[in-house]
């Protein structure tokens, strides 16, 4: 089975030049190994889309809506499987209100 491409919405972008940016005020490092576990997660999504959790779908009525923790960060990262594409739709830290930032 070929592997969906992974589109990247504007809200997720905005949230990953955020967190980079928050990041590199610490180490430009700590950014780099950020930016590369979210490429990973990125992989892994891509590999196995419907391993994500649909935990926040129920939660907030959102069908399909699925999210994968990015590895050694405290972020998640929410999108949906759709029929020619994932959609990522959010990059959040999980300390942000994680339902109000996925309201449309």
């Amino acid at each position: 089975m070929a592997r969906k491409p992974l589109i990247q919405l504007a809200l997720a972008d905005s949230d990953l030049r955020e967190a980079l940016t928050d990041h590199a005020r610490e180490s430009k490092d700590l950014a780099g190994r950020f930016l590369d576990q979210i490429k990973l997660a990125y992989e892994l999504i891509r590999d196995h889309p419907q391993a994500g959790s649909l935990r926040y779908a129920e939660q907030l009525g959102i069908p399909n809506l699925r999210c994968w923790p990015c590895r050694r960060f405290p972020w998640l990262i929410f999108y949906m499987e759709l029929a020619d594409h994932i959609r990522v739709l959010r990059v959040l830290h999980v300390r942000r209100d994680i339902p109000a930032s996925l309201q449309p």
